[in-house]
C-alpha cells in the first residue's frame, strides 16, 4: 500500500526545493554572464553542482529512486551553464579558476568512476550502492560547506554579500525535504549528508539575517 505522505508528498517536496536550490543562483549567473565578473560572489557552490547532482543521479540506479533521478537532472544541466559561465570571468584569480577546475573535474572523475562500478557490479548492486553512496555524501558535503569557505570573511567584516539568502533559505529546505524521505527509507547515504545540510542552511541564513 502506498503511503502518500512519505513516498509521495515528501520526496515531490525533496524535488521541488532541489530545484529551487539550484537555480536559484540564475539570477546572478546571469549578471556574471553579461558583465563577465563574479565580484564577491562565491563560485565554488556551483563548481560543485555538476558532480553533485550527477552522484544522484547515478545513486538511483542501483536504488532504483526516480525521485533522485527527476530532481537532480535539470539541476545537472543548469550546473554545467554555470560553470561554463564561471570559467568565462575576467576577473577570477588563476588559484580560483584552477581550484573550479579541480572541484567540477574531479567530482565528475568521481563519479564516472562510480557509474563504471554500477555497470561492472550488475551482479552486487549492493556493493555499487556503498561505492556511489560514499561518492554522493563526499560531493554533497562539499557542496553544502562551500558557501562557508567564506565564513570567517564574512563574521569579520559583517558583509554577508558572499552568501546568497535565497540559496541559504533552499538549502535548509531541501536538506529537510531529503532527511525525512531518507529516514523514511532507511538510507543513511540520503538522511546523513542532508540533515547536515539542513543545518548549514541554517547558519548561512543566521548570517544573512543577522548582518
Amino acid at each position: 500500500m502506498v503511503d502518500p505522505l512519505n513516498e509521495i508528498v515528501i520526496p515531490l517536496v525533496g524535488l521541488i526545493t532541489a530545484t529551487i536550490l539550484f537555480y536559484s543562483p540564475l539570477r546572478e549567473m546571469r549578471e556574471v554572464d553579461k558583465t563577465r565578473l563574479v565580484g564577491k560572489l562565491n563560485v565554488f557552490p556551483m563548481a560543485c553542482i555538476p558532480g553533485n547532482c550527477f552522484a544522484w543521479m547515478v545513486y538511483a540506479l542501483p536504488t532504483s529512486n526516480l525521485w533522485l533521478w527527476w530532481s537532480n537532472l535539470p539541476s545537472f544541466m543548469i550546473g554545467l551553464w554555470y560553470m561554463s559561465v564561471t570559467l568565462r570571468a575576467t576577473d577570477l584569480t588563476a588559484a580560483t579558476y584552477r581550484m573550479v577546475q579541480v572541484v567540477v573535474g574531479g567530482g565528475m572523475l568521481l563519479v564516472s568512476l562510480g557509474l563504471m562500478m554500477v555497470i561492472i557490479a550488475e551482479d552486487e548492486l549492493s556493493v555499487a550502492k556503498n561505492v556511489v553512496g560514499a561518492i554522493c555524501i563526499l560531493l554533497l558535503l562539499v557542496f553544502y560547506f562551500a558557501p562557508l569557505s567564506t565564513l570567517v570573511a564574512v563574521l569579520r567584516a559583517r558583509d554577508s554579500s558572499a552568501f546568497l539568502l535565497p540559496l541559504a533559505v533552499t538549502t535548509a529546505l531541501n536538506g529537510a525535504a531529503w532527511s525525512a524521505f531518507g529516514f523514511y527509507l532507511g538510507d543513511a547515504f540520503l538522511y546523513g549528508p542532508n540533515l547536515i545540510g539542513a543545518v548549514n542552511g541554517c547558519l548561512q541564513i543566521g548570517c544573512c539575517l543577522g548582518e
